[in-house]
């Protein structure tokens, strides 16, 4: 897990959250926080660390995929907006994470631009969630 922490502060570099200021890096960090407090699967805590990596630096998908597996590189896929700008959730793991890191955002961005946004994502995932939950 430190590796990992490490390769995220390491590829994330200078950048820094919009709203607060803090190295970007924080924010993985602690979305793989928060999982670890619910879940002992280690594909869904790295995921959570690895979450914004594809999407916002220049690490690319084989590169993951030789460094951290197909599993992981999967669920990072999924919580990753595709070309369209969409998410492509499809696993219970991806649908996990992607909560998470609304549930992190929601607690560290303006509320009122975050709520609007997260509400539009959670109506795009209705029926994947009601197929999750029952």
């Amino acid at each position: 897990m430190r590796k990992t922490i490490e390769f995220v502060k390491k590829v994330h570099g200078d950048q820094v959250r919009k709203e607060t200021n803090r190295p970007y890096w924080n924010h993985p960090v602690t979305v793989s926080r928060m999982l670890k407090s619910i879940t002992t699967d280690k594909n869904i805590i790295i995921a959570g660390l690895l979450h914004d990596v594809l999407e916002d630096t220049s690490f690319n998908e084989k590169e993951m995929r030789e460094m951290f597996g197909e599993k992981i590189t999967s669920i990072v896929k999924e919580v990753s907006k595709n070309k369209e700008g969409k998410f492509e959730i499809k696993t219970k793991e991806g649908l996990i994470v992607k909560l998470v890191d609304i549930l992190h955002n929601l607690s560290d961005q303006p509320k009122e631009k975050y709520i609007k946004k997260s509400i539009g994502f959670l109506n795009s995932q209705n029926e994947f969630i009601k197929g999750v939950a029952q």
